[in-house]
């Protein structure tokens, strides 16, 4: 067997198991896989997420600055969540969750951010615009 098999079977299993448990499900059991604590839905996460998700909609092309410049850190801590880390993944062109959450967990640089030990909330969030979808993740951990 291939790493590469491995590593999708694995991630088959996840979004099987996270798409009980709603959108931070599979990153929930992704990071179980690994040992690691579970990830919160939180709605003030989720207001970050949508608002990046829409102003990548609005643009037409995805980027981690945000609505007046904001950082992803900007954006959390404007939305009302006391963090001390934060990352964001952002992808556009799926179809729906279970696709984006492949995609991220195919790339090292998401799958670093959704299994970042420091992580203890988190939501994803998406907005459509002339035929694509974009996608928002916003993780944070508290102080």
């Amino acid at each position: 067997m291939t790493m590469r098999f491995l590593i999708s079977v694995v991630v088959g299993l996840c979004l099987a198991l996270g798409a009980q448990a709603g959108p931070m499900g599979a990153a929930t059991a992704y990071r179980a896989a690994a040992g690691l604590a579970p990830v919160a839905d939180d709605a003030r996460l989720m207001r970050a997420a949508q608002a990046q998700a829409n102003h990548m909609a609005r643009r037409g092309r995805i980027g981690h600055d945000g609505p007046g410049g904001s950082t992803v850190f900007e954006r959390v801590r404007d939305a009302g969540f006391k963090a001390c880390f934060a990352a964001e993944n952002v992808a556009a062109g799926q179809g729906d969750l279970g696709a984006v959450m492949r995609d991220w967990l195919a790339s090292s640089g998401h799958r670093r951010n959704i299994l970042d030990r420091r992580v203890t909330h988190g939501a994803v969030a998406a907005a459509q615009a002339r035929g694509t979808v974009y996608w928002t993740m916003v993780l944070a951990g508290r102080c």
